[in-house]
């Protein structure tokens, strides 16, 4: 009895201070003497209605204005016997919009292939005539990937696009003979051609394709016939269509399904379907993308004459899409964030198979050779200064030329690992990359034109740290390992800034500190 009496003078005695009336006081004490007292883990009705009087009872979830996350540490696998074959050399393609230069850069950088934009068009073009861009494949040993942008102002009938396409692999033809370590064997038809010009209030006279869909569907297929009965190891795909941010969730494009419909109904080859990327979410602008095309390729079981079901390819992806049209410069596209999105951004399209990954953005990629005009998109300013993009891009091409090898673990939108061996088993190459999609928008947000977001989701992880167990190794002829470890971020452009050794064992272990933005490589020689 004294204790009751106790706690309802200490009741009392916290009311007073929130200035409480008797009468709550008195439900308080029946319902504290039913449920319990404060600090019993138990959030009764009393202690719901005034949280502050006991908060350990009642935690409160954060507020909106409080930022999180809660920092993890990501626990990946990978096993070393486990091989998913070697990566596709068009996993690590460019974009070349530039000089010389451009193609130095791209092979110091790793790349395998270059992609052209507009190689059949006039050979009067601010990035070179197709000669040059051959002359410089065959110099650098670049896979080509050639842009077949169709005419816009009306669909082409079947001779008019038979002739045209004659002429682009006649010159091709010849070239390649010209310049024998330069190949092109990889055809886009047509360029975003659902893009919703009308929406972005884009001139006509600058519309992609100004043609109805089954128009562009049956010069599509001419086009694919065609080169087919030319040489049946063309790989011909189609078009890259537009993002899915820039339409609106009432009315998403119909063209992907509507022209797998119809070359499904009409058998026409099919090697490829291409899609374009240009968001901060990697899992609404990437993963649900490559989802979606993946159901309707179930829908309509399309057959490639070179791969059985089709791959999927992404020709254009980047952070954001910047308005080419005005004078802006974004300084979002020469930060870190930029680099740590591109390269999760490829290895989350590595996990769910892609085939050809290509940013349009080229090392170098300026209008015209008198024009002062700096775009923003380019990996290198016009003052020379390298982009973090570039150097992460470096890091993700050590993938190239390797077999890959299992991995568990990534979630593949803020923090993804990919790993391959080199052919003799003697090297292991690990790609990290570390993003954060609202630490971005907290940072660039006004760049991107978005008010920055007030807290983290607590459904997005975030992580500063990894630990990664790397399984299924062979018995080593020596007696440890190296460990060797590259950095871009903040302060690093991708040298080495640490070199380990551990016991050479069935399964290792390599730890490390990761927190957003960044990309490393993790180089392990036997």
């Amino acid at each position: 009895m004294k204790l009751q009496n106790l706690r309802i003078i200490l009741l009392i005695s916290i009311m007073s201070v929130f200035v409480m009336d008797a009468v709550i006081l008195q439900k308080s004490v029946f319902c504290q003497s039913q449920a319990g007292k404060c600090g019993d883990g138990i959030c009764d009705d009393f202690e719901k209605a005034h949280p502050d009087l006991c908060p350990q009872d009642c935690k409160q979830p954060a507020s909106d204005n409080i930022l999180q996350p809660l920092y993890k540490t990501a626990e990946i696998s990978i096993d070393y016997s486990k091989e998913k074959g070697e990566f596709s050399k068009y996993l690590f393609t460019v974009d070349l919009e530039g000089d010389e230069h451009s193609y130095k850069l791209a092979k110091e950088a790793g790349f395998q292939a270059a992609a052209f934009i507009q190689f059949n068009s006039s050979d009067s073009s601010h990035f070179g005539t197709p000669e040059m861009k051959m002359y410089l494949l065959d110099k650098y040993r670049l896979a080509g990937v050639d842009y077949w942008e169709v005419e816009a102002d009306k669909p082409l009938t079947q001779v008019e696009l038979e002739a045209k396409a004659a002429d682009m692999l006649s010159r091709i033809n010849a070239l390649e003979q010209k310049y024998p370590n330069a190949k092109i064997g990889v055809f886009l038809f047509g360029n975003e051609p659902d893009f919703p010009f009308s929406a972005h209030n884009t001139p006509p006279e600058a519309w992609h394709w100004k043609g109805t869909q089954e128009q562009f569907f049956q010069n599509y297929e001419i086009f694919a016939r065609y080169l087919k009965s030319k040489d049946k190891n063309y790989i011909v795909g189609t078009p890259g269509f537009a993002p899915e941010v820039f339409f609106l969730p009432s009315a998403p494009s119909d063209w992907p399904e509507k022209l797998l419909k119809y070359v499904y109904e009409h058998n026409v080859p099919l090697d490829f379907i291409s899609f374009h990327s240009y968001s901060t979410d990697i899992k609404i602008s990437i993963s649900d993308q490559i989802d979606k095309l993946n159901r309707l390729l179930d829908i309509y079981p399309v057959k490639s004459p070179i791969f059985g079901r089709p791959k999927i390819a992404c020709n254009e992806y980047d952070i954001r899409a910047q308005v080419l049209t005005d004078n802006t410069y974004y300084n979002s596209y020469d930060t870190v964030w930029r680099a740590a999105h591109n390269v999760l951004g490829a290895l989350s399209m590595i996990d769910k198979g892609v085939w050809l990954i290509s940013e349009w953005a080229g090392p170098v990629q300026f209008v015209g050779k008198d024009d002062p005009y700096d775009i923003s998109m380019a990996w290198i300013r016009k003052d020379g200064y390298i982009k973090p993009v570039y150097y992460g891009h470096k890091l993700l091409n050590n993938l190239a030329n390797t077999i890959q090898i299992d991995q568990t673990g990534s979630n593949f939108q803020t923090f993804g690992v990919m790993a391959g061996k080199s052919g003799d088993g003697k090297i292991i190459n690990i790609v990290i990359a570390n993003y954060d999609e609202y630490g971005v928008l907290r940072e660039q947000g006004n760049d991107f034109g978005y008010p920055p977001p007030v807290r983290q989701p607590k459904s997005t992880p975030v992580f500063n740290r990894y630990k990664i167990a790397i399984k299924g190794l062979p018995i080593c002829k020596s007696e440890r390992v190296q460990v060797e470890k590259y950095l871009v971020d903040q302060n690093h452009e991708g040298e080495l800034v640490e070199t380990t050794f551990l016991p050479c064992q069935e399964e290792i272990t390599i730890e490390g500190n990761s927190k957003a933005p960044d990309v490393q490589l993790i180089k392990i020689t036997r």
